[in-house]
């Protein structure tokens, strides 16, 4: 998942090297979800992306701690299914990114932020 918010520019290698070998690439993630009695839910997720060891460099090609910030709102609704047939849920959600590390900006044509849409359908059994 990070390595398709950062883009082409770095090979799926580096993103491994960070996160499993060298363990300075993290993201916090946060979900507020309202609770009430609407089938509709509604989540606002908050994900902060940063790295402790040069996997975002600045425009100088040092290695920069802040990496991206996103926000976003994602609606879900459960989808009536006979029994037996699990759980499912489609969801929308649109997200606000913003691109801090100058590398990260290069690989997104020069643009510091993005729109992005995002709709799926999920199940459980």
């Amino acid at each position: 998942v990070a390595w398709s918010r950062v883009g082409a520019a770095y090979q799926p290698a580096q993103l491994r090297q960070a996160l499993e070998v060298d363990r300075t690439l993290f993201e916090f993630d946060a979900m507020i979800r309202p609770i009430g009695d609407l089938p509709l839910s509604l989540s606002f997720p908050l994900i902060f992306g940063a790295s402790l060891n040069d996997y975002y460099l600045d425009a100088d090609g040092d290695g920069t701690f802040c990496g991206f910030g996103q926000v976003g709102v994602r609606a879900s609704v459960p989808l009536p299914v006979p029994a037996g047939y699990g759980e499912w849920t489609v969801s929308a959600e649109v997200d606000y990114v913003y691109l801090f590390a100058d590398s990260a900006v290069e690989t997104n044509d020069g643009d510091d932020d993005a729109l992005v849409l995002v709709g799926n359908v999920t199940y459980s059994f």
